[in-house]
Formats: C-alpha cells, structure tokens, sequence
C-alpha cells in the first residue's frame, strides 16, 4: 500500500501569547516542523503532505532556504478550521493507501511509533495512540462537576492513521466542523476505532512551557 503522511502547520499559535506560529519557532536550533516532518522522513514509501496557511509559505521557503531543509514533500494550503484542513491535505491522498494525520507541533513522536501504527493500520481501519490519565479527572459544566473514573480515561494523541476509504467516507458525509479530532469524526461515521499505546514524550506544543519541555526532551 502507498503510504501519507498529513502534516497539519496551519495553526496560528495564538496561545503562544506573542504572536509567532509554534510551528516555526526555535527548538533546539531549527524550527518545529522541521523536527516533525523529519520523523517521518524515515518512514520508507512514505508520502509526506505539508498544511500550511497561505501567508505563512513565503516563511516557509525561507525557512527551508535558511536551513538548507530538503526533505521531500508537498504543500497544500489549509482551510479555515482544522477538519477543513486535513479535508485538503486529503484531496492529494489517493485510494488504496494508508493515511496519518498529525500534529505538526508534535515533533518529538518517535519513529518507533509512527511505524507501529501504519503497520496497525494494515488490519484496522482506524488507529489512534492513546496514554492513559494519571490525574483524578472530573466532568464540569456550568451547573455541576462530577468525577470520572480515570481508568476509563484516555489522553488522545497524533498520529491518528486510517484506511483511506474509511477518512474519505467519513469526511464525504459527516458535518466535519463540529470535531476536534479525526478518529471523532471516523467513529461517528459508524467505525471502531483501535486504541494502541501512545508516548509520555509526544507533547503538542501549545503553550510556552510545551517549548521549554521538548527542550529538555529532544
């Protein structure tokens, strides 16, 4: 099977606080996304779909004039929400093949694990890593919070792979916006998803500290 790799990097970074795209900022000498899209860079027969906003290509090019970056890939240009993001990225994914989705501020996923999941991806038709909550958790709404039972509770990561009918159909009828995942919008379109054991260090990058913990970590 033809394997995608959908790179999502056209977030604002607005929680940042100054300004400037997570995606592009410093980390460990060299941009964010550069240490992503190199992760997967080591996946063979491996197509890799960079999502960018429109303003931020000219950056972009510079950026990888800058660094001497070549890995290759494509670059589409991303929507207006997430879902309507990933929905581009997977307009140049053809049928028949296998496609992950991740977080372009996750740059610390390990090889190990994008491998894991394609490979799972060959038997199940959705793959999603997941750790399980350490912390005591509680359901809050704006009359009441009550207690939930961690063990039932799953933190949910990237990469999130899928058999390329299985996000196409889902993403052909399902109401995409109302999600803020995409193993979400697949499951309300009537298919199991299967869990597989995520990684401590595969942060998402979303507020300053994230930036100073995959310091330490990388």
């Amino acid at each position: 099977m033809r394997n995608y790799a959908i790179i999502l990097a056209s977030g604002e970074g607005s929680r940042m606080g100054n300004g400037f795209p997570k995606q592009f900022m410093d980390l460990k000498g060299r941009p964010v996304l550069f240490h992503t899209i190199e992760k997967f860079s080591q996946v063979k027969h491996l197509e890799i779909i960079l999502v960018l906003r429109l303003v931020h290509t000219t950056l972009w090019n510079d950026l990888c004039f800058k660094y001497s970056f070549s890995v290759p890939h494509k670059i589409c240009i991303g929507g207006n929400t997430r879902p309507q993001s990933v929905k581009k990225g997977l307009a140049l994914c053809k049928k028949g093949s296998i496609i992950a989705i991740h977080d372009g501020v996750r740059p610390l996923v390990s090889t190990k694990l994008i491998n894991k999941i394609y490979t799972l991806a060959k038997t199940h038709d959705a793959v999603v890593p997941a750790l399980p909550c350490r912390d005591s958790v509680r359901l809050f709404n704006s009359k009441k919070n009550l207690p939930l039972n961690r063990n039932e509770v799953f933190m949910i990561q990237t990469p999130q792979c899928f058999k390329s009918e299985t996000i196409f159909e889902a993403y052909n009828n399902i109401q995409i916006d109302d999600f803020t995942d995409d193993a979400s919008i697949v499951q309300k379109s009537g298919v199991s998803i299967f869990l597989t054991e995520g990684e401590k260090e595969n942060i998402k990058i979303t507020f300053p500290e994230d930036l100073k913990i995959a310091n330490c970590l990388i």
